[in-house]
């Protein structure tokens, strides 16, 4: 999402840019609605009558450090990104289902230094039956795998956390197919931010798992630069008090 205008048209408020991204971007996230005082970022008119999010997100520092908590994320940008692609996806999912396909009743959310105000100020959605059927119908991944999958991950994605695909390895092993999935991951941050060379050690990857049957080894993608180690600074003066 870098470089993109992080705006949204006035009709979508940035409280409901909150609430619509919460169930996309992992299990320990907020769903819709979140809490009720995220409705104060009101955001800055902008050309053609948008908002930008990045005002409202910086004038609320407290409440802006309480939603990257929960969803996991560094920076008011990476929120404002965030919340504005997935705001656009919930959106394309509504007209196409035919209402709000998400449901958070009986969600307890964790993960804050608050839980207990979190889950009293929490707004609850009842999700319309058809549209959670059609989501549930085309849109959740089965696991059922009839292809060798090798799936690469950076470290840290605001988009979509490396975490999630646990739940999707979880799921081709209770289908017997966790011999065709494989993930491995670059030390690297940013959505997709994978360098051209590291694609091409992946494809490498894929191309002997497939003519050759040499399954990739899950984590660090080899030959891709491993994370630096941090050592302690040594001291001046070994011995004596700095």
């Amino acid at each position: 999402m870098t470089g993109t205008p992080r705006t949204i048209r006035a009709r979508l408020s940035p409280f409901r840019t909150f609430a619509a991204c919460r169930r996309l971007v992992g299990p320990r996230t907020a769903s819709p609605g979140a809490l009720a005082s995220i409705g104060r970022f009101s955001g800055h008119p902008g050309p053609g009558g948008a908002v930008s999010i990045d005002p409202g997100l910086d004038a609320n520092p407290d409440q802006a450090a309480l939603v990257r908590e929960i969803a996991n994320i560094h920076t008011n940008r990476g929120l404002a990104d965030v919340l504005v692609f997935n705001t656009f996806v919930i959106e394309d999912l509504r007209l196409k289902s035919g209402g709000n396909p998400f449901d958070n009743r009986n969600l307890v959310y964790n993960g804050t230094a608050n839980d207990a105000l979190l889950n009293q100020r929490v707004h609850r959605y009842a999700a319309d039956p058809n549209a959670y059927r059609f989501l549930a119908n085309w849109y959740s991944p089965n696991g059922n795998l009839h292809r060798k999958l090798l799936e690469v991950h950076t470290i840290y994605d605001p988009l979509v956390p490396a975490s999630t695909t646990s739940w999707y390895n979880e799921l081709t092993r209770r289908l017997g197919n966790g011999d065709q999935f494989v993930e491995q991951y670059v030390d690297r941050d940013g959505h997709c931010n994978v360098t051209a060379d590291q694609t091409g050690l992946a494809f490498d990857e894929l191309l002997s798992w497939v003519h050759d049957n040499r399954r990739p080894t899950p984590g660090l993608l080899p030959g891709s630069p491993p994370p630096p180690e941090k050592n302690p600074p040594k001291p001046k003066n070994p011995g004596k008090p700095e």
